[in-house]
């Protein structure tokens, strides 16, 4: 496809989450990334054009076993790769 490329956001997933959410260093929080208001899953690409790029977002999540007074609260670190295959 013309003026096409592949994004993968690379990362590690969430023990708590099948929706493909980014592991965090607070094993009771992770991160869900959207595409365009679309969820999606880490580790799987997507095609894009580069004369329409996307709009990207995250949005915290945490596990259904948690509740916002026991999560530990305060900073947590997260680490994804944006991979950019042209095709």
């Amino acid at each position: 496809m013309k003026n096409a490329i592949k994004l993968t956001l690379v990362g590690d997933g969430t023990s708590f989450n099948s929706n493909g959410a980014l592991k965090t260093s607070n094993p009771k929080l992770g991160l869900s990334f959207y595409v365009n208001n679309a969820k999606q899953v880490i580790n799987q690409p997507f095609n894009v054009l580069y004369t329409a790029l996307p709009t990207l977002e995250v949005a915290p999540i945490k596990n259904s076993d948690a509740n916002f007074t026991n999560t530990d609260g305060g900073f947590f670190t997260a680490l994804a790769t944006l991979k950019i295959e042209y095709q």
